[in-house]
């Protein structure tokens, strides 16, 4: 579902787990005392072969105390390497999950915001230094709100598990999807600088993969998504300075609200006119909230009445 993303640090160094995995002191022990066995063993038996035949005494009480010695050491040492083994595979399942539980979204399986942020760094820089181009999609489930009131939370989370499925499978292979927070998703992906059309397509198609019926425990429902596009290019040749991961965040999510003003259920690429109006609606909000701090306006509110109750 999603690609490679950057390694999360955990309490277990890698170099920590490699060093342990080869414990020369354990092997070093075991390996000692087999050639210390051979070479005892080959003085010792041969005694204790003829004294049991009758035709000689039996071996050198030190030589048998250092031939015991050498079985104790083996035994030692092979137990103690198992035991090392174990250690480091249990080390190492510790440390995948916590790299999960750092990189991944728990519900979907799809990056985090962190994580996300420095893949998609990682991919633009990559993108810079070829002959392609970092292309970048906000994804807005349209009136989520909505279903998670009407049907319950556990039906609102399998729906983002199934639409988190769908918009990989419709994703070209190698890109990004991170579930950024709540029902919002973005992904990411490297096209041809000279085929940037391929851009539209994929968020057409997944626009079409979201829309589609959902069937889940017994309900059918549908889902819209808005959507909000941008490549780096279009921003670094822009009037929006340097380019970067959270910069390219900002404008395709303004793009994605724009997509929802413009009646949902679609996709566009952002535009410069997009940040200024968002700038234009900031400005507006804050001259009302100061203008009625200072009774400047009053407002009024319209009661609303149920037809059918009165």
């Amino acid at each position: 579902m999603t690609a490679p993303a950057p390694t999360a640090h955990s309490s277990h160094s890698p170099g920590r787990i490699r060093a342990a995995d080869r414990d020369v002191v354990a092997l070093g022990i075991a390996a000692s005392a087999i050639i210390m066995f051979v070479g005892t063993g080959s003085a010792v038996v041969p005694g204790v072969v003829r004294a049991f035949a009758g035709y000689g005494i039996g071996p050198d009480t030190a030589l048998v105390n250092a031939l015991l010695l050498n079985v104790a050491l083996i035994i030692f040492g092979w137990r103690r390497y198992k035991e090392l083994c174990t250690e480091v595979a249990e080390r190492r399942r510790a440390e995948e999950q916590a790299r999960a539980l750092s990189e991944t979204d728990p519900l979907t399986g799809t990056l985090n915001r962190r994580s996300f942020g420095l893949a998609l760094s990682a991919l633009v820089a990559q993108s810079d230094k070829t002959s392609r181009n970092a292309a970048i999609m906000m994804i807005d489930l349209d009136n989520f709100k909505q279903v998670n009131d009407r049907r319950g939370h556990g039906i609102g989370d399998l729906i983002l598990v199934i639409c988190a499925q769908r918009i990989a499978a419709a994703l070209p292979p190698g890109a990004l999807l991170s579930r950024i927070g709540g029902d919002e998703f973005a992904c990411a992906m490297s096209v041809d600088s000279g085929r940037t059309e391929e851009i539209d397509l994929v968020a057409a198609r997944l626009i079409e993969a979201i829309g589609a019926p959902i069937e889940v425990q017994g309900l059918n429902i549908e889902i819209t998504a808005s959507i909000g596009v941008t490549r780096a290019d279009v921003l670094r040749h822009g009037e929006v300075g340097l380019i970067d991961a959270q910069h390219m965040l900002d404008m395709a999510d303004l793009a994605m609200y724009h997509a929802k003003r413009q009646g949902r259920n679609s996709f566009f690429w952002f535009e410069e006119f997009m940040a200024d109006d968002m700038r234009f609606r900031e400005r507006i909000e804050s001259g009302m909230r100061s203008g009625l701090e200072r009774g400047e306006f009053v407002p009024f509110y319209e009661r609303q009445i149920d037809v059918a109750t009165g």
